[in-house]
């Protein structure tokens, strides 16, 4: 079962002092949805790996913000006051999927890679999916899509990571109701991998064939 307990930090953004969460214990015992989240018996270990500061909305992962040693220059201390705090929710909890698109946010401005910034909006959509948030998961969505293909255009490398991220880019716009791209991007990877490739690349290839063609949920 999935495990987390609350401890007590200080806010690098504005000095606030708030209880972030602390995964304690997890599991994959729930397997594996086909847009590649590993599900867990109990809670979803996700929710307890980030915290944000209910006073200005600074979000980070739970374990930098327990180790205290964040250092944040004004320019970015300036955008969350400007950009977060105003849409903290007031006088309620901050939903996980929230604290994933705040993430997200600070990832961009500090020139973060595009494919961790796709993979915090896919968790803010698995967030948005589990609490029934529709309009939410359907745009963290298209935010992930938009960032996974911002990264793929700028990888050389044709190799493994780069064949999962382009099928997953097709899954996602298969859960989005967008089938002809989902399409397109599925036969992307079918034409890229070929006969000759290795047992790993072939399985990407037939997870996308499936998911063209008799879709499912899970693996």
């Amino acid at each position: 079962m999935t495990s987390a307990r609350e401890v007590e930090v200080t806010c690098p953004c504005c000095g606030a002092a708030f209880n972030a969460p602390e995964l304690m214990s997890t599991n994959t015992f729930g397997g594996r949805t086909t847009d590649l989240h590993a599900r867990a018996v109990g809670f979803d270990p996700i929710v307890f790996m980030v915290g944000t500061c209910p006073q200005c909305g600074y979000t980070d992962y739970s374990h930098n913000l327990i180790k205290g040693d964040i250092i944040l220059t004004d320019d970015l201390k300036r955008r969350v006051f400007d950009e977060l705090t105003p849409h903290l929710p007031v006088e309620q909890r901050i939903n996980p999927a929230l604290c994933y698109e705040f993430l997200a946010k600070i990832a961009q401005w500090r020139g973060t890679d595009p494919l961790k910034i796709g993979d915090l909006y896919l968790r803010a959509a698995w967030c948005c999916q589990d609490y029934g948030q529709q309009q939410g998961e359907h745009s963290n969505r298209l935010a992930a899509i938009a960032y996974y293909k911002r990264w793929l255009d700028h990888t050389p490398l044709r190799d493994e990571e780069y064949f999962v991220i382009t099928y997953l880019v097709g899954e996602l716009y298969r859960r989005v109701g967008n089938a002809d791209s989902a399409r397109e991007w599925f036969d992307r990877v079918l034409d890229g991998v070929g006969a000759e490739a290795g047992e790993k690349l072939q399985r990407i290839a037939e997870l996308a064939r499936q998911q063209r063609d008799d879709p499912k949920e899970m693996l």
